[in-house]
């Protein structure tokens, strides 16, 4: 199954107003100019309709000019000099990589923006997002960034992007199509809840390899929202998404809105999750040998969502006697979850016929 593309969601802008003077401070997109009103009322005096409608007109073309202003948004997202622009002209790079790797200086109060314009970006090498940067494209049908990396373990060198913590990545596409040893379209390590992936369509699809990931992190509470990952072509396994703990505190990775398939009827697994807690709502989840499978210790929650796998193969597995997977509003398609000891708690759930879940 081929998975629908990515949701885009649209933001509201918020304006928040202070009296100042004979006009207001209006506060949009993060920047702060003044209006100038026509009319000024004071306590006790009557106000004319018309006085009042011009102040609210007066008001409502200066938010609109605000917004259509190219130069001034963006000087409020970000100051000019931490926007980067990467494209095949006029850009301040034409490499995704070369345009991250030029940054040295991010922090929690010195923030980059590198913006990717239409176009395909054929890279050599690891991008990698350092701490508080955003890496935005102009849409995920619009920008992508394209490598064909593999390697032993995911990271620089066998990934398309490596994620640190505090970073972002939005509106973009991320494809791997190395058919060499193991291939990742996106990895991380140690990533906070902060750390967002958000209207992605990620893929590692080359067409051998041993295997491909699109999404692996390590120790990761990674936020992942409205993108599609699918992953296929690896002789030994094909993932969705991955997270494991080294040991420490089991990571609590969330997974909303999103679209997932694994292709492989003997390996494809849409998302495997080791000493993990994950929570996945509002997603379709398909991998043709396991939707999910739970390995060792943790607690995973579902809800809202589809599991689904080929017939007869068990969308939902749990490993090792440790694993846990809560559930609540899912529809299972396929065979019944099972486990070691069929840890798999569920409420309000149904089976590919639509009729209530009620296990084995």
């Amino acid at each position: 199954m081929r998975p629908r593309r990515a949701t885009t969601t649209t933001l509201l802008p918020v304006v928040l107003f202070v009296a100042a003077g004979a006009g207001f401070s209006a506060t949009f997109l993060g920047g702060t100019f003044t209006i100038d009103l026509p009319n000024q009322f004071a306590a006790g005096q009557p106000a004319r309709a018309a006085e009042v409608n011009a102040n609210f007109v007066t008001i409502v073309t200066a938010v609109e000019n605000r917004a259509v202003d190219g130069d001034a948004r963006l000087d409020d997202i970000a100051n000019p000099d931490n926007l980067i622009v990467v494209s095949s002209e006029g850009g301040d790079f034409t490499s995704v990589a070369d345009a991250l790797a030029s940054i040295t200086d991010a922090s929690d109060t010195n923030r980059y923006l590198v913006h990717v314009g239409p176009g395909v970006y054929d890279e050599t090498q690891t991008s990698t997002v350092p701490s508080f940067v955003t890496l935005r494209g102009a849409g995920p049908n619009a920008s992508v960034v394209r490598t064909s990396l593999g390697g032993n373990s995911a990271g620089a060198g066998s990934s398309a992007v490596v994620l640190e913590t505090d970073g972002a990545i939005e509106d973009i596409a991320i494809e791997n199509d190395g058919a060499t040893q193991n291939s990742f379209a996106i990895s991380g390590i140690d990533l906070s809840r902060e750390t967002r992936i958000a209207n992605v369509v990620a893929r590692c699809d080359g067409t051998a390899g041993i295997g491909h990931t699109v999404i692996s992190v390590t120790d990761s509470d990674v936020t992942v929202i409205d993108s599609v990952l699918t992953a296929s072509g690896g002789t030994t396994v094909n993932t969705g998404f991955t997270s494991i703990d080294s040991g420490g505190i089991f990571a609590q990775p969330l997974l909303r809105g999103c679209e997932i398939d694994a292709e492989g009827a003997s390996n494809g697994i849409g998302l495997f999750v080791g000493r993990t807690s994950a929570t996945v709502v509002d997603c379709n989840v398909t991998g043709d040998f396991r939707a999910m499978s739970a390995n060792q210790f943790g607690t995973s929650t579902i809800r809202h969502s589809r599991m689904a796998t080929s017939s007869p193969n068990v969308p939902v597995y749990e490993q090792t006697n440790l694993a846990e997977i809560h559930s609540g509003f899912v529809q299972i398609f396929g065979a019944n979850p099972q486990g070691a000891s069929f840890r798999f708690r569920f409420r309000f759930c149904i089976d590919n016929n639509f009729n209530e879940f009620t296990g084995n």
